[in-house]
C-alpha cells in the first residue's frame, strides 16, 4: 500500500510538473513569435533594446517610442495606444499590417523584454 501512494504521489508531482513545462513552454513560444515580428517590423526604428534608437530612428521628428521609458508605460491606456499605433501608425510610423494575434504577441513581447521592473 506504502508503495502504491508513493507513486501515485510521484505521478502526481511528475504530472504537475510536465503541465507547468508545457503552459511556460507556450508562453515562451509567444514571447518567441513577438520577438520575431519585432525583430522584423519594429526594430529598425525602435532598436533591437526598444530605447528608441534603431538605425532609422535618426530620420524620425519626433523620435520613435522608448519601450524602456517607465514615462511611456505610464500612459493611461497604453495597451489602446500600442494597439491603435500599430494598427493605424503615428507621426513617422505607418500601419504595420498586423492582425490582432500578431499586435498581442508584440505587445507582450516589449512588455516582457523592455518594461521597466519586468
Amino acid at each position: 500500500m506504502k508503495k502504491m501512494i508513493v507513486f501515485f504521489a510521484a505521478g502526481m508531482v511528475l504530472g504537475l510538473g510536465f503541465t507547468a513545462w508545457n503552459v511556460k513552454g507556450i508562453e515562451a513560444s509567444e514571447v518567441q513569435r513577438g520577438k520575431d515580428i519585432y525583430e522584423n517590423k519594429c526594430q529598425m526604428c525602435h532598436g533591437p533594446k526598444g530605447n528608441g534608437n534603431g538605425p532609422a530612428a535618426a530620420a524620425f521628428n519626433p523620435k520613435p517610442a522608448s519601450f524602456t521609458d517607465p514615462k511611456f508605460w505610464k500612459q493611461k491606456d497604453i495597451n489602446k495606444i500600442i494597439t491603435n499605433t500599430i494598427e493605424h501608425g503615428h507621426g513617422m510610423m505607418p500601419p504595420m499590417g498586423l492582425n490582432p494575434d500578431q499586435i498581442k504577441a508584440v505587445m507582450d513581447y516589449i512588455a516582457h523584454a523592455f518594461k521597466p521592473g519586468s
